[in-house]
């Protein structure tokens, strides 16, 4: 019986607790993997590539670390990794076990059998009284059998052994079924030896325990003059979980597909703005802090996150309440009088055919110089992202390919649409085969335009799954359309003037009547809401869209973000207001001192600050 330097210690911990020792059998350690090609004779050829871990003396142990699984289960007990997998997952686990009950799903481990024949299963398992009897549903193929539980200290296999036939040479899923009947509570799945005439020349397929980021980007094409907006509609093709938001200039804007590969109801967008990277500890000047401005969603509200940095962003902003299929999203750019960039993100809302403002914002470019370029104010591309968060010992679903379709649409200074285009390459480095491979490097990433771009605009990216492919394949040319096809309903004139409507339209506001200790500011709404309310905001320093707010967790840039001087002192009691002139009237002040103020807007159909702060001295 083979030992391990882990087994020993494990006894050794027992010991000490006063329970006798169990020498528990250690899985066969498997050999770093290599490439395979299966097919690769003359007559056949194809970029088709695995990358698989050989069997060792007709032996393969199938664990908690080289498998994949559904969230009714968690790896337990880590370890250190082990030499040549560090590429797929870092750590080990001794064990799998239930995480939940209320979630169905599978644990899965994928072969390449090149020879017909048997496959004997031996699971090594914990099983306490509680849990005897428990019938495990296993599938290899489209085999099935089911095994029920003995008690078990996991020192041996359980006493029923599998066997499965492998009637044709080829892929094999080997599956733990909880789709039915969740694993019990307390019983551990140490690992499973696979013996038998198909595994002796068989290979456990390898890749990362969850899918590593694809990375994609989209133009303007050339002919496209001074582009400002863009429009995008995503879909996820696979049904599976996964985030794939836009990048911008502040940050993303997207939001989460979930395991059916829709969008959950009550779902909102990632708008974030950073502020801060993970190890700040303070927040940048006022003058440098991005910050929000308007919605068109009543029930949001202004917040920051953080993280893996600090940042600003709207919450509770339900854009798909009852859920959706997909995704139609706008981003448009203005830039400002004083070196500032205004971002305005919309989408699309399918059951009432109207594009809505989800989120409004400021931010100073990242190089100030740019702002004396010509082409400030223009975004003529814009990127994208598909990943699956998670830590190894949850989320270990490397082996479901998660694709994602996009079509966009670049809006032009002629006030014209223009086809999005792919870039050139994938932002990313695909895995190098083990061994040398004379047909160059293979990923499992892809970045490429669908069959339908030319009629229907339609471009593809995706990442995960056990099939890898020769990266030299992923070479992509758009087809040409023979003349331009129709625009969606979305952007038919009618709908696209909705794209520049805001909530609230502000108007010249100004400093009337000023004495030394009291003045009315007068501030002209052009347009606003059903039942519009609003506060006036002011004090010696211009805060930006900054009200005072307490704030004793979160990050150090967070809290330090609230700080009384970093916030607005002074506030008039929240007024009716209405287009035209409306007049708040501030007291108290102090003579001689120049303040700084700003208006705040709120409705029936969204809320928002004014663009801009403005100013007076008092007399």
């Amino acid at each position: 019986m083979r030992t391990s330097f882990l087994a020993i210690l494990v006894g050794l911990t027992i010991l000490l607790s006063g329970i006798p020792i169990v020498a528990l059998e250690a899985p066969v350690v498997l050999d770093p993997a290599v490439t395979l090609n299966p097919v690769s004779n003359d007559k056949a050829k194809s970029d088709l590539r695995f990358l698989g871990q050989p069997a060792r003396s007709g032996i393969i142990d199938l664990t908690a670390a080289n498998g994949f699984f559904d969230r009714c289960f968690e790896a337990l007990e880590p370890g250190p990794g082990i030499a040549g997998d560090t590429r797929f997952i870092g750590p080990t686990f001794g064990y799998l076990k239930r995480m939940s009950d209320k979630v169905p799903g599978t644990a899965r481990w994928h072969l390449w059998v090149a020879e017909a024949g048997e496959i004997r299963a031996s699971l090594f398992m914990t099983v306490p009284e509680d849990d005897v009897g428990h019938e495990w549903v296993i599938h290899v193929g489209n085999h099935t059998q089911i095994l029920k539980a003995n008690r078990s200290d996991g020192e041996s296999a359980q006493k029923q052994t599998l066997s499965f036939k492998v009637e044709t040479p080829g892929r094999v899923t080997f599956t733990i079924d909880c789709i039915k009947a969740p694993p019990p509570a307390e019983s551990r799945v140490r690992f499973i030896r696979l013996e038998g005439t198909a595994v002796t020349r068989a290979s456990l397929l390898r890749t990362r325990w969850r899918p590593a980021a694809v990375h994609a980007r989209f133009y303007a094409p050339s002919e496209c003059p001074a582009p400002n907006m863009w429009v995008f509609e995503t879909q996820a093709v696979s049904k599976t979980s996964s985030y794939s938001p836009m990048t911008t200039g502040f940050g993303y804007y997207g939001t989460v597909f979930n395991a059916e590969g829709g969008i959950a109801s009550s779902a909102g967008f990632n708008f974030s703005m950073w502020v801060a990277g993970r190890t700040a500890t303070v927040a940048p000047p006022l003058p440098q802090m991005p910050r929000l401005i308007g919605t068109g969603i009543p029930e949001a509200r202004y917040g920051t996150f953080g993280g893996e940095g600090t940042g600003v962003k709207f919450f509770d902003a339900v854009a798909y309440p009852d859920g959706a299929e997909r995704t139609i999203q706008a981003l448009r750019i203005e830039p400002t009088e004083d070196g500032l960039i205004t971002w305005y993100g919309y989408f699309y809302d399918e059951k009432k055919g109207q594009w809505k403002l989800y989120a409004s914002a400021q931010a100073p470019p990242k190089d100030p110089r740019t702002a004396s370029r010509p082409d400030f104010g223009t975004m003529s591309s814009t990127g994208s992202f598909c990943e699956i968060p998670g830590p190894p010992n949850r989320e270990r679903s490397g082996d479901l390919v998660r694709e994602i379709k996009r079509r966009g649409w670049f809006y032009g200074k002629d006030s014209q649409w223009y086809r999005a285009v792919l870039g050139d390459v994938l932002n990313d480095e695909p895995i190098a085969p083990e061994e040398p491979d004379d047909d160059g490097s293979i990923t499992n990433k892809r970045v490429d335009y669908l069959a339908d771009y030319a009629t229907e605009g339609w471009m593809s990216m995706s990442t995960g799954g056990v099939e890898y492919h020769l990266e030299a394949t992923s070479i992509r040319k758009p087809a040409d359309p023979k003349e331009p096809p129709p625009l969606p309903e979305y952007l038919k004139p009618e709908k696209a003037k909705q794209l520049f409507a805001l909530p609230v339209e502000f108007g010249k506001s100004e400093a009337r009547d000023v004495a030394a200790d009291r003045a009315t500011i007068v501030c002209n709404l052009k347009k606003t809401g059903p039942n519009s309310k609003a506060i006036l905001y002011y004090g010696t320093v211009d805060c930006l869209t900054y009200p005072p707010k307490q704030v004793t967790k979160g990050s150090a840039v967070e809290i330090d973000m609230a700080r009384p001087e970093r916030t607005w002192q002074f506030a008039t009691a929240e007024q009716k207001v209405d287009t035209g002139e409306n007049r708040f009237r501030l007291a108290g002040l102090k003579p001689s001192t120049t303040y700084y103020f700003r208006l705040f807007v709120s409705h029936d159909e969204g809320k928002s600050w004014d663009y801009r702060s403005g100013c007076f001295q008092s007399k």
